[in-house]
């Protein structure tokens, strides 16, 4: 349905900005759509058309186009997981026949999770495997292979079922090789080379860092759409959560009964998550332009600060929209256990988007990693006490955001020196470091937020609208310095005696924001229709019948 209307071609791989709508859209009405748009779209067929140029590419990205094929990206291994440097699928070359014999050595290498198992399309993957050809080991390479027809899988390909993931209905699979043979042309090495070296039994001197590099290069990308598809559901389910609370009624004052968004404990916690969601927005919006700009550049491999960006964005909202869809099931009382309300489902995938394309705590240690050993902490300034910033003064809360950055990365580079002076294990000394690295990846993540919202704001000219974006920052840092009151006190950055304002100051923000919260809501531009479910509805009751009605219908007609 997608092929025939809006188009699931490589249109989506050239201008990002078509991949990212398509996953955001789909994100709101079907989420388990959207993952296997991720997999089909910018693993599978992007990989092919920024690294394949043989005739077997071109077949594939055809059958893929045309709706012959859905694509699936096998590259997370049993025992490895996202560590795919070190994964251990093998493609040895046979020179006689010019082909790749695909081997699975053990269960520990046996592909996990990829999306594969139904057979009702032709399935066409990108495999990462190690390269080989006569003793050498060549480092990671992407291969195109197909899976299998509707009827069997291809010879020397095995394909298991994994069991059902409730809230999230994608076919995910074990895969393995066993001597199954793809052309010489399933090497998806860019240019060819490597595969002109082989077809002429030369040396192959390759760089495996930027063969590998290049392989997995699409995965930036999918971090960046992953975060798209958790902030289009956040969106959604705080729409549905509001319009819950505007119809819902309960006790009010003496016999009163007055609808849920009046209680100030149900509006507060609606302007928490509304707030949350307005950061996820700007966030994934700021990633998706880097990415545009990316394309535009036409270099397959990111740069290292796409890359840390990539990361970040991921880390950031994936996280943060975890807390709001967790938050605002709960504000939808039974209503939000139902999956027809669709809660329950972006919940789902949300904790999906955390785990793919590598687990948000790895990749948040990594980039924290990366950015102590880009640092010195020399050049570090010395912490300096910041007053509570002013109401409606968004700089100064940036800029306190950026001190206790600053200051969370002294504290990395401190403790350690400390552990290298006590551990001689390179894991104990990590260890010890983690928690430290982890606040960093943090207050880095908080920074780019405050960054960003910063940004919106002064993208605009209406009075009104910076206020009230001022105002969302407000409560977003005000609440995040809540919750890292202990540290910051530590490092000097604030007085005892601003946290007794953070709670007056939290009230006073959502207070101004109680009568704007509809049209905070509205902006995010969902049409009601997309969002028709009984948890929105005044009349759920009748909703919830005509539910059931379909679904007996559906199951009488075999549907």
């Amino acid at each position: 349905m997608l092929r025939s209307t809006v188009g699931v071609d490589r249109s989506c791989v050239t201008d990002p900005r078509r991949y990212f709508a398509l996953e955001e859209w789909a994100a709101v009405v079907d989420p388990s759509l959207a993952a296997l748009l991720a997999a089909h779209l910018n693993l599978c067929l992007g990989s092919l058309l920024q690294l394949g140029s043989s005739r077997e590419a071109d077949q594939a990205l055809g059958d893929l186009e045309a709706g012959r094929a859905t694509g699936a990206f096998l590259a997370t291994e049993a025992v490895w997981g996202s560590d795919l440097a070190r994964l251990r699928t093998e493609a040895h070359y046979d020179s006689q026949r010019r082909e790749f014999v695909l081997n699975t050595p053990d269960d520990g290498a046996v592909k996990f999770m990829s999306n594969n198992a139904l057979r009702e399309l032709p399935k066409i993957a990108v495999v990462l495997a190690r390269l080989r050809s006569g003793p050498q080991d060549h480092g990671v390479h992407a291969f195109v292979c197909h899976l299998g027809t509707v009827d069997e899988p291809a010879p020397g390909v095995r394909v298991t079922p994994l069991p059902d993931k409730p809230g999230m209905p994608t076919d995910n699979a074990l895969t393995r090789f066993r001597d199954a043979r793809v052309p010489l042309g399933a090497l998806l090495d860019g240019d060819g080379h490597i595969r002109d070296a082989l077809r002429a039994g030369e040396i192959l001197p390759i760089d495996r860092p930027a063969a590998f590099a290049r392989s997995v290069a699409r995965v930036g990308i999918g971090k960046v759409g992953l975060s798209a598809v958790s902030a289009a559901m956040a969106r959604a389910a705080v729409t549905i959560a509001t319009r819950f609370a505007e119809h819902r009624h309960s006790a009010g004052a003496g016999a009163a009964r007055v609808p849920l968004i009046e209680h100030r404990v149900h509006y507060s916690a609606l302007i928490d998550a509304t707030a949350d969601v307005y950061t996820a927005s700007y966030v994934a919006s700021a990633g998706m332009a880097t990415a545009v700009r990316a394309a535009a550049r036409r270099h397959v491999v990111p740069t290292p600060a796409e890359a840390h960006r990539y990361t970040m964005t991921k880390y950031l909202v994936t996280s943060l929209c975890h807390q709001v869809l967790t938050a605002v099931q709960g504000l939808c009382g039974a209503h939000g256990m139902f999956a027809v309300n669709r809660i329950p489902l972006y919940l789902a995938v949300n904790r999906g988007c955390m785990t793919a394309e590598g687990d948000n705590t790895v990749i948040a240690l990594a980039a924290a990693r990366e950015m102590v050993h880009r640092h010195d902490e020399a050049a570090l300034r010395s912490p300096t006490a910041h007053p509570l910033p002013p109401e409606g003064d968004l700089p100064a809360w940036a800029a306190l955001a950026a001190a206790r950055e600053e200051q969370a990365l002294r504290a990395c580079h401190r403790g350690l020196a400390a552990a290298r002076r006590t551990h001689t294990q390179i894991l104990d000394v990590w260890n010890t470091c983690s928690a430290r690295f982890l606040r960093l990846a943090d207050r880095h993540a908080h920074r780019i937020a405050l960054d960003e919202l910063l940004a919106a704001q002064q993208q605009t000219d209406d009075a009104e609208a910076r206020k009230l974006i001022a105002c969302l920052g407000e409560v977003h840092a005000l609440r995040d310095l809540r919750r890292d009151a202990a540290a910051t006190l530590r490092d000097g950055l604030i007085a005892p005696e601003h946290l007794v304002l953070l709670d007056h100051r939290t009230d006073r923000c959502r207070d101004q924001l109680h009568t704007h919260l509809p049209i905070l809501v509205d902006a995010f531009g969902i049409p009601h229709p997309l969002l028709d479910v009984p948890a929105a509805s005044p009349s759920f009751v009748q909703d919830y019948l005509h539910t059931h009605y379909l679904h007996t219908h559906r199951s009488r007609h075999g549907h």
